[in-house]
């Protein structure tokens, strides 16, 4: 199938459709659930926060185009990403839970000023804000765990899936630690 725009083929068509009709029904059930409990400012928070992330999605593959522009080399350069060569070593770990952390700690921001946001800006500046800070936080902590299991992807399966699983798990535990430790 032609791409059409030169960036959307079959399945990134299907992939739009399918996230504007998932859009669609949560923009319905928002309407109807917060604005039948008079929840207004509810529902414009979470109608802000569903559409940032259902246009991200959208416009992704547009993003994804752009940066293949500017050279993947580069962009690989910049994220320290080795070609699954990557050995396991102390400053590869501490690097890891290091950024780990600074996902928790975004976490912990968000919690902690979001509300303020809220009370200054209103519902949707207050959606479109946690977005921001939420795609911040899992960019920085999802390409941390990229390149910490590259270290073992050279390794016997069992051993990559355990160091993925682990890895994973101590990225769930960071975060979760920073929303709790606010909440």
């Amino acid at each position: 199938m032609k791409k059409f725009c030169g960036v959307y083929g079959g399945w990134e068509l299907l992939i739009a459709g399918l996230v504007l009709l998932f859009q669609s029904v949560m923009n319905i059930l928002f309407m109807q659930l917060y604005f039948l409990a008079e929840a207004k400012r509810l529902a414009l928070f979470s109608g802000a926060l569903v559409n940032s992330y259902c246009l991200f999605v959208l416009v992704l593959p547009v993003l994804m185009e752009k940066i293949e522009i500017l050279k993947g080399e580069r962009l690989l350069d910049f994220l320290d990403v080795s070609a699954g060569e990557g050995r396991l070593t102390f400053p590869v770990l501490s690097g890891f839970l290091g950024e780990q952390a600074l996902g928790g700690f975004l976490g912990t921001v968000l919690i902690l000023t979001g509300r303020t946001v809220l009370e200054w800006g209103g519902a949707v500046v207050a959606g479109i804000y946690c977005f921001v800070v939420l795609g911040f936080a899992m960019g920085i902590t999802s390409m941390s765990l990229f390149r910490f299991v590259l270290c073992f992807s050279s390794k016997h399966w069992s051993v990559y899936g355990f160091a993925a699983f682990a890895s994973l798990s101590i990225m769930i535990c960071f975060f979760m630690v920073g929303v709790k430790s606010v909440a």
